[in-house]
């Protein structure tokens, strides 16, 4: 009896999801999407300001699939539902990301992996100070995937991490969110065994000892342990992580996560069991958060800890993956395939920010 009433525990919120997905896809069909892909739509991500915003669109679900880049573009004070949508080679979008650094190249010694003839992407900090990229096997490597290789641009040193989990069978498959001043960064290893996760920072001040510290099983905040957590966002600092994770059995939460400290963490919301939070962002210089979550595209004052409902229409039901523009002006988010996996409809509108006077 104990082992049936756990199992149905676990199992309504699941089949509660699903229904409440049907139904808000009603609701979205109202919303044109501003792009439709043959495949799914992933790695959403925003350049400098929000008129300028990449994704990748995978044809198949095998690893190795071809994939196109897009890139949407926008006029200033264009509605963000008036987007124009191109096909651009990997390395244009890689390009723009990077500013005009890539412009004359990247270092000639820089050693990035070559798998199947072509390189993988490569994460640049956002003020172009590091690159981060799946690095060639060293001499001695056992393991299926690729090291995590991190140069300073500025004076071309570079350290390979060797850590064995930091590895993938296909070195395209890494998500990386730094910290605006680059001193700091979490990265994801997608489709792999165990999709291991890091926080990684300290090589802005010896690039050869970076600290680098697993949250792939958990991370504390306060007295809780929140398990298998996702990260968001890094606040400008790089000190403090946006992430999303669930006591088990008990809830699911949105919380900020301070690496080394514990006790400092802050709870930001709480959902029931099989609800998800999915994208976040700190905005005004990180003294609140945007996020999109059961209830709906919610933003949060963290001085006053009040949370404000903004569109309860965009909610996780009906979102598989969201991505705010550096700024917190506009939100890009797909369909789900099912709860919590990206689909192949691209939507971007405008967040209605609360008005600062108010």
């Amino acid at each position: 009896m104990k082992l049936l009433h756990l199992f149905w525990r676990a199992t309504i919120p699941v089949l509660i999801g699903c229904l409440l997905l049907h139904i808000n896809i009603a609701a979205q069909d109202e919303m044109e999407p501003i792009f439709e892909a043959v495949g799914v739509i992933v790695n959403l991500m925003w350049l400098e300001d929000e008129n300028q915003l990449a994704f990748r669109e995978d044809l198949v679900e095998e690893i190795n699939a071809p994939h196109f880049s897009h890139l949407i573009q926008w006029e200033p004070e264009q509605p963000a539902s008036e987007g124009v949508v191109s096909l651009a080679e990997v390395g244009e979008v890689q390009a723009l990301i990077a500013g005009d650094l890539f412009a004359g190249g990247l270092p000639d010694d820089l050693p990035v992996a070559q798998v199947d003839g072509a390189a993988p992407f490569i994460f640049v900090s956002p003020n172009d100070r590091y690159a981060l990229y799946p690095a060639e096997r060293p001499e001695g490597w056992t393991y299926i995937g690729w090291p995590l290789g991190l140069t300073d641009l500025h004076d071309g040193r570079t350290v390979v991490i060797q850590d064995d989990m930091i590895t993938n069978d296909d070195p395209q498959f890494y998500w990386v969110r730094w910290s605006a001043d680059g001193t700091a960064f979490t990265i994801e290893i997608i489709r792999s065994p165990m999709e291991p996760k890091y926080y990684i920072s300290g090589y802005a001040e010896e690039i050869e000892n970076p600290e680098v510290m697993s949250f792939y099983q958990s991370v504390t905040i306060g007295d809780d342990v929140l398990d298998y957590p996702r990260s968001f966002a890094l606040t400008a600092d790089g000190d403090q992580v946006l992430v999303e994770g669930g006591i088990f059995g008990v809830d699911n939460r949105l919380a900020v996560w301070v690496p080394g400290e514990p006790e400092a963490g802050e709870t930001i919301a709480i959902a029931p069991v099989g609800s998800r939070f999915l994208g976040g962002t700190f905005i005004d210089e990180d003294s609140a958060i945007l996020y999109v979550g059961p209830d709906g595209l919610a933003h949060y004052d963290r001085d006053s800890g009040e949370t404000t409902i903004l569109d309860a229409s965009i909610n996780s039901e009906v979102v598989g993956r969201a991505e705010f523009s550096p700024d917190g002006t506009r939100l890009a988010f797909t369909n789900p395939r099912y709860p919590g996996v990206s689909g192949r409809y691209l939507y971007v509108v405008d967040v209605p920010l609360p008005d600062a006077s108010e």
